[in-house]
């Protein structure tokens, strides 16, 4: 027999990915779920809607989950920072740091145990990606900066203060592509 029990969730946009839905809610811990969204419960920017989606879920014990929690400092005040946790499969999240702010404290939350890397992009064109040097539009490349964090560990709070200056400018990102040697 199953339990049924409807979870109230919150959807938005990923303002990053605006072709991205998230769906963020309190789950049931060590549980499988099964989310429904019903037919016309999306609207793209067509106006298309969609027709029923469903996935099965299998939801980790938050006690196997970790935290990063991190204090940038000494940002350029005139551009906004993506900054975005990373690991050897790419990007796990993201969040901006708006311009005007010189320093900022983030939570990144439910990560998997694992080793990590901090990334710091400095986006001068606002488009929320690196963009690189091109001398036919006179266009300087963005600055990118790295800085690989402790081994994040099931239940534990991994908490860092990083002055941009310290962070590595444009070191080696690690790619899922790229192996180690």
């Amino acid at each position: 027999s199953a339990l049924s029990l409807t979870v109230p969730v919150n959807i938005q946009i990923n303002r990053l990915r605006p072709w991205e839905v998230e769906i963020r809610a309190v789950w049931p811990d060590v549980a499988k779920c099964y989310v429904l969204v019903l037919p016309q419960a999306v609207q793209g920017v067509y106006g298309l809607s969609n027709d029923s989606i469903s996935w099965l879920l299998n939801v980790r014990s938050a006690k196997t989950l970790g935290e990063i929690k991190v204090r940038l400092n000494g940002l350029d005040t005139l551009y906004d920072h993506v900054v975005a946790v990373v690991n050897n499969e790419g990007v796990v999240s993201t969040q901006t740091i708006r311009a005007g702010t010189s320093g900022e404290t983030l939570l990144f939350e439910s990560l998997p145990q694992g080793v990590y890397w901090l990334r710091v992009l400095e986006d001068r064109d606002l488009d929320g990606t690196f963009t690189p040097l091109s001398i036919a539009g006179n266009r300087l490349s963005e600055r990118l900066f790295y800085k690989k964090l402790e081994t994040l560990r099931p239940n534990w709070l991994l908490e860092a203060v990083y002055e941009l200056s310290e962070m590595q400018d444009a070191g080696p990102a690690p790619s899922a592509k790229r192996k180690s040697k």
